[in-house]
């Protein structure tokens, strides 16, 4: 038996998601404020313009998948991501806590237009790397340890202290 890859569209609700492989998750309008449960490789979430993602449960181990940011993605608990997990962002990415790029082969791309405010201390691992060509603002701490890097060709600003 194959199984179809599901395709939901969520207007703004506290629903909970669980993603398989194929699948993919559109946050049409509103402000979804749901749990994922299960983000594997091979999903998409995408947030579109208007609307906000701030899931109230989005956890590590299982983000793995891949985010588009058109709208707005706005954690207020520890974002934790994991090996493979992609994030495209052309909108807003807010996180009120900390930012951990756990695992490996991350990439973080920050399109022109694109604000990430990382408000807590930020710490990436392994071969992890941000390609930034709009605005990202860490509010915090920002390290990096392992082979991971980051290419800017626009504004970072670092509020605290810089390791590499």
């Amino acid at each position: 038996n194959k199984t179809l890859a599901a395709v939901y569209v969520d207007n703004g609700s506290s629903s909970t998601y669980n993603l398989n492989s194929g699948d993919s998750l559109s946050i049409a309008t509103g402000t979804f404020t749901g749990t994922v449960s299960a983000f594997p490789a091979g999903a998409k979430i995408a947030v579109q313009t208007g609307a906000v993602f701030q899931p109230s449960v989005f956890t590590f181990p299982d983000i793995h998948g891949t985010l588009y940011v058109y709208g707005t993605f706005k954690m207020t608990s520890q974002l934790r991501t994991n090996t493979s997990f992609t994030l495209r962002n052309y909108g807003v990415v807010w996180v009120t806590s900390t930012t951990l790029m756990s695992g490996s082969s991350q990439l973080w791309t920050n399109y022109y237009g694109g604000l990430m405010k990382l408000d807590g201390d930020v710490s990436m691992t392994n071969d992890n790397s941000v390609m930034n060509l709009g605005t990202i603002n860490f509010g915090a701490k920002f390290t990096m340890t392992g082979t991971s890097s980051v290419t800017n060709k626009n504004v970072i600003t670092v509020a605290d202290n810089l390791l590499i």
